[in-house]
């Protein structure tokens, strides 16, 4: 006969009777839940940008980079650009409060930021040309090294990103030809780069072509550049610049029925969303899985949305597990961001939310080392940053990856005194570094959603 403690049953009772007393806090779902808004101070005005994604390209020259990059040791910097053009990188605490004033990289354009534990590094352009730049916490420049060639430059409207996988810098960018056979011409450039600002071998000096926007799908070992074409080497969506994983018309002379999105790994999988207008009178979410490494072929495309009197914008995809994706956008109406859960093949996991936040066109979807999500923008209030945090990994009071009746009792446990081995204070709820009442209720809150 199994002997269950008095001072469990009573704490459970108790439990049960704040539930029923309580029954509104059943009704918020995960990403309300777990959504944390921080508010940071700046030193300037900061410049969001105008516009969104489904403008015609040589818009995104009013587009502007919110680049969050949460760094090993689990705190994070952003980088952004005030409304004189010069562009701020904020370190913030693992807490997202500012940790240090901001280090000042001077004017420019800001396309990516990568954070270290001790500095970072960033994808700028300066007066056409495309640079690297290294910097440490002291905002002392370790090393400049520029991208472009004699023959090429970088315009205001081009994209780029940047990405490093623990031995080199990936940098990935759209760039004009002046010179020779591309002169005149539209195409994408990409370079991998040392930890010293080495070129290094490998990658190419032209790529996609017209390349009208570009992103890496990025796991923990590789950086697989993704390109938008309206002509070569087809009009599409390609991998590594051979590979088609989606179709959009294009006229090759720089319009697609596509804008990116966001990309990303889940297992042995590769995920996208993506907007398009192709058959359509006005801009969709369209979500693509498919194989993560070459020939990468297509698992499944899907359309997410299908709104005839609104466009979809700036839409987001981060993996939470192998087999579930967390999808968001929003509309060109305004109002709140939709998130919904999606399996490998797109289909909804439970039921879209509704969130009182927003992100940039350019912004990425972060994970945090401890399986946070996040991402930075700014704004009703131009003089702070908002540091937006997903925290689904509360209420995981064992670390095994979910959340379901076994952390209650873990929970049920220690408020009886019980000293527990394996347990781990990451689920805390409330930032009180315990786990108590307010853990077991949000993991029955969360089981109830399931």
């Amino acid at each position: 006969m199994r002997i269950v403690s008095k001072k469990i049953c009573s704490l459970s009772l108790a439990l049960v009777c704040l539930l029923l007393a309580s029954p509104g806090a059943l009704l918020a779902g995960p990403i309300i839940s777990s959504t944390r808004v921080t508010s940071v101070d700046v030193p300037a005005a900061v410049d969001p940008g105008r516009g969104d994604n489904t403008g015609a390209f040589w818009t995104f020259s009013e587009l502007r980079s919110f680049a969050l990059s949460p760094s090993p040791n689990g705190e994070s910097k952003v980088g952004w650009q005030d409304v004189s053009g010069i562009i701020h990188v904020t370190p913030l605490t693992s807490g997202d409060e500012r940790k240090a004033g901001d280090i000042l990289v001077g004017a420019g354009k800001l396309y990516d930021l990568v954070a270290h534990d001790n500095g970072f590094a960033v994808l700028i352009m300066k007066d056409t040309r495309m640079y690297v730049e290294k910097y440490n916490d002291a905002g002392t420049r370790i090393f400049r090294t520029e991208l472009t060639d004699s023959d090429d430059r970088v315009d205001n409207w081009h994209t780029g990103k940047l990405a490093y996988d623990g031995t080199k810098y990936s940098a990935y960018f759209a760039i004009h030809g002046t010179a020779g056979w591309t002169e005149g011409h539209e195409g994408d450039k990409l370079k991998y780069i040392d930890p010293l600002g080495t070129i290094q071998l490998g990658g190419w000096e032209w790529g996609c072509s017209h390349s009208m926007d570009q992103r890496f799908v990025s796991s923990d070992s590789a950086d697989i550049p993704i390109c938008v074409s309206d002509c070569y080497p087809g009009k599409g969506i390609y991998l590594e610049n051979r590979y088609q994983v989606s179709q959009a018309d294009g006229d090759c002379s720089g319009s697609t029925n596509a804008r990116f999105g966001e990309a990303a790994m889940a297992g042995e999988h590769g995920v996208l969303v993506y907007l398009s207008i192709d058959g359509r009178s006005r801009w969709d979410v369209i979500f693509d899985s498919f194989a993560g490494s070459a020939p990468f072929a297509v698992r499944s495309e899907v359309a997410l949305t299908s709104t005839p009197d609104k466009n979809e914008i700036n839409p987001k995809v981060v993996p939470v597990a192998d087999d579930k994706l967390l999808v968001s956008w929003e509309t060109s109406d305004g109002g709140m961001r939709t998130f919904q859960f999606v399996d490998l093949d797109g289909n909804p996991l439970g039921a879209p939310e509704m969130v009182d936040v927003h992100a940039g066109p350019v912004n990425d979807f972060k994970i945090y080392p401890n399986g946070d999500i996040g991402w930075a923008y700014a704004w009703d209030d131009m003089n702070h940053l908002k540091i937006v945090r997903i925290q689904l990994q509360q209420g995981d009071l064992n670390g095994d990856g979910t959340i379901d009746l076994q952390d209650v009792i873990i929970g049920l446990n220690v408020l009886s005194g019980s000293n527990l081995i394996g347990i781990t204070t990451d689920g805390d709820v409330n930032a009180d570094h315990r786990i108590g009442m307010e853990e077991i209720v949000y993991d029955l809150k969360r089981i109830s959603e399931e």
